[in-house]
């Protein structure tokens, strides 16, 4: 967990740098044609820029002495009412090649550099006769790098565009904006865009501030972020107000493994310990670094890079998720000092033991290694002895960090230690998913397990034996199962499923018996009861024998709620309680 600095620390070399960058182009004449030209078809509705006019003095007030200004004028509507209709006809036309353009980049899979282009043609495309968006927006597609850009629109359309010249305008108009287009999903927090963004960053030429994420600096107007702010911003922009919110103050990452386990992802991060990174391909890292006072690109193998991690609020693909914890071992997984044993019990449970000194308590904390995709919000702890806990309410296919510690008074802090480790609950294999039923199905009853003596339900029930971790009396299989009956609209005796309740609990079941060609019997006044659990004899508990009904209760993380989904699985590893 890194928390947010505090601090005012500004990096005057970028912002004398960026003045200088408008001084220059303000100074030239034909520059400054050029410029007003654009803040022109900004005002217009091209590039959505209406802030440059007032940008551009503001960063100036220190270097020409301005002009008065109607603010007022430096709307859509007053500042085109105020051209001639040559210089509207002149507009119009940038309008409607600025949005042939859009529709070109995007269909190149160049979205993310529509700025870039319309900026080029608005500056350098006055006098190119029979343009085509199509065919300027390939150059784009099939250059690699900014200045072999420039040299292929130089060639194909005969002009001398200085590329110097160029990028320093272009970086000072992307400074000040935020890139719309560089989003492919601008409704979830993605790795993706997260690459994408701190690459905006970089050619944005991004200041660093202790505390800033991403936000324009009032006074110098300039974009600044710190280490952490850099990931930060982006978790917290909204590309649909164009604005920052304050959901994540925090950012909070789980490292994973170290860089030989890393996943080829653009959008993964990197830790040495101190500052990150993000990840962008290529063998490459963008930082916010306070050493050099701005987001800066780097070759990974250049920095002190120790770890990947991922952060808490972005969406990763599968294979991210397959990588989590892969230097640990999925089977039963010791610690540094084999003080910890894990083993996986089920879908939504780990079994730990620990060498525990005599007349020693333990605490157990357990926590989700990718945050994002983790489940937290039933979590139970189940005691067996002071070596022996089983961990339930998990998630299906997820790493866990497992922490056991010895509760020691502060005078015994000193012969404090700690074991730690890390396993992965149960992954399935879905075979088919079945209609969801509405209503109430949080009723499910009961059977026992003695009035199953007749095939295939007895065979079905052999080598089970009552569940020891939720004190239920159910009845358990080899494979982490919940012994149940079903209707045979789900399956037969020996089928496995994997449940999923409204509230997030996950457990797997297996068919022992059958409720006969149904999908539910009626409970009580409008319950469905699909799922029917089969206890050991004499174990059935005294609440659940009053209620007919496990559903009322929650037994040690199975907690029970309306049924959210129900899939046929394959069989899996067999374990040991």
């Amino acid at each position: 967990m890194v928390r947010r600095g505090e601090g005012d620390v500004m990096s005057a070399t970028v912002a004398a740098a960026l003045k200088k960058i408008a001084v220059y182009i303000l100074g030239d004449k034909n520059k400054r044609v050029k410029l007003f030209m654009l803040i022109a078809s900004i005002a217009a509705g091209f590039l959505g820029l209406m802030c440059l006019p007032v940008a551009v003095l503001s960063s100036l007030e220190n270097e020409i002495e301005p002009p008065d200004i109607d603010r007022s004028l430096f709307t859509e509507s007053a500042l085109f009412e105020s051209l001639d209709s040559e210089q509207q006809a002149e507009i119009t036309n940038i309008q409607n090649q600025g949005q042939a353009i859009e529709d070109a980049m995007t269909n190149a899979g160049v979205r993310e550099q529509t700025i870039k282009a319309q900026l080029i043609y608005m500056s350098y495309f006055h006098e190119v006769q029979n343009f085509y968006a199509e065919s300027y927006a390939h150059l784009f597609a099939v250059v690699t790098n900014d200045s072999d850009l420039i040299n292929a629109i130089n060639s194909t359309y005969d002009l001398e565009i200085d590329y110097y010249e160029f990028i320093r305008t272009y970086t000072w108009v992307m400074n000040s904006t935020i890139n719309e287009y560089m989003f492919t999903d601008s409704t979830t927090k993605n790795c993706v865009d997260l690459a994408a963004w701190a690459e905006n960053a970089y050619i944005s030429g991004w200041g660093y501030k202790s505390g800033a994420v991403g936000e324009r600096d009032e006074a110098d107007r300039i974009r600044y972020a710190d280490n952490a702010g850099l990931m930060l911003g982006y978790l917290n922009y909204s590309p649909s107000d164009k604005a920052f919110g304050t959901d994540y103050n925090t950012l909070v990452f789980t490292e994973q493994g170290g860089l030989d386990t890393m996943p080829e992802v653009a959008g993964i991060g990197l830790f040495d310990g101190r500052q990150h990174g993000i990840y962008v391909g290529n063998g490459e890292v963008i930082y916010s670094s306070e050493t050099v006072g701005y987001v800066t690109k780097d070759i990974v193998s250049n920095g002190g890079w120790t770890s990947w991690c991922t952060y808490e609020g972005i969406d990763y693909p599968q294979e991210v998720d397959d990588s989590e914890g892969s230097s640990d071992s999925e089977q039963p997984t010791p610690d540094e000092t084999g003080n910890l044993k894990l083993s996986t019990i089920s879908v939504s449970c780990i079994k730990a033991e620990w060498k525990a000194k005599k007349g020693v308590d333990y605490e157990v904390s357990c926590a989700p290694t990718n945050q994002s995709t983790g489940y937290t919000e039933n979590i139970y702890f189940e005691f067996k002895s002071n070596s022996l806990c089983y961990i339930t309410g998990l998630r299906e296919n997820s790493m866990y960090k497992i922490e056991v510690r010895p509760v020691a008074e502060d005078k015994d802090k000193s012969n404090f230690t700690s074991a730690s480790a890390a396993a992965r609950t149960e992954k399935v294999e879905v075979i088919q998913t079945f209609p969801h039923e509405d209503g109430w199905t949080n009723c499910f009853a009961y059977e026992n397990a003695a009035g199953l003596t007749l095939d295939p339900s007895w065979s079905a029930i052999q080598n089970c034996s009552v569940d020891v971790v939720t004190n239920t009396g159910i009845m358990r299989d080899e494979y982490g199962d919940y012994c149940v009956a079903m209707g045979t609209v789900y399956g037969y005796c020996n089928d496995r499923f994997l449940v999923e309740l409204e509230n997030g609990t996950q457990f797997t079941v297996k068919i022992c018996d059958s409720k006969g060609d149904i999908s539910y019997h009626d409970f009580g006044v409008g319950g469905k009861c699909i799922i029917e659990f089969i206890h050991a004899d004499g174990c059935l508990p005294g609440s659940v024998a009053f209620t007919g009904n496990y559903g009322s209760y929650n037994w040690s993380g199975l907690n029970f709620d309306n049924i959210k989904s129900i899939k046929k699985i394959n069989y899996g590893e067999r374990i040991k309680y």
